[in-house]
């Protein structure tokens, strides 16, 4: 990589500025892509400073291939290889799971009978009883600020930076789920 200084031994005040400003512009999208990366929630090593790597990116696309379904057995236990059959084998299970009625359940008594007592009245009291908003906060502060909670993308960084706008609906959001 040339030095700045032997680039700009010979160039005009115009050329020497427009170096900069594509300097810049060349960090900038550099970072930007880094970010990118970061958020990527299973890669530890970007926090910690790795550069983006071609090992990086291998890894990555090795990753998501790992992760991708290519072949199913249906029902009659052929072998579907099609994107759009694996898709409709998994919608259609899925469909016949909870796609029926909701049965209900008769008789409490018959839960408490038949399913085994396996956590102290003690321990089920702390789990079920309802948190404070300053549990919550404290919650959100110690979550690291790069990794994402769940399939929406948001990172914690996201509600740390937002709680002054969100975190009554977050708050009610998690309430609900604890109550439910």
């Amino acid at each position: 990589m040339l030095q700045e200084e032997e680039v700009e031994e010979g160039l005009t005040l115009e050329e020497e500025e427009e170096l900069k400003e594509c300097t810049a512009g060349y960090h900038n999208a550099l970072h930007d892509v880094e970010e990118y990366w970061k958020q990527k929630p299973t890669v530890a090593w970007v926090k910690e400073g790795d550069s983006n790597t071609k090992f990086f990116h291998c890894s990555t696309i090795v990753r998501r291939n790992t992760n991708c379904i290519r072949r199913i057995k249906n029902v009659d236990n052929a072998v579907m290889e099609e994107p759009k059959k694996i898709k409709a084998i998994f919608f259609n299970y899925f469909q016949r799971l909870w796609g029926g009625e909701v049965i209900g359940v008769a008789d409490d008594k018959l839960i408490e009978e038949n399913v085994p007592h396996l956590i102290l009245t003690e321990d089920n009291e702390l789990l079920t009883r309802e948190r404070s908003w300053q549990e919550v906060m404290t919650v959100i502060r110690v979550m690291p600020a790069d990794k994402a909670p769940g399939p929406d993308g948001f990172s914690w960084m996201f509600y740390k930076k937002f709680w002054n706008i969100i975190g009554s609906d977050v708050f009610e959001v998690v309430k609900h789920v604890l109550r439910t």
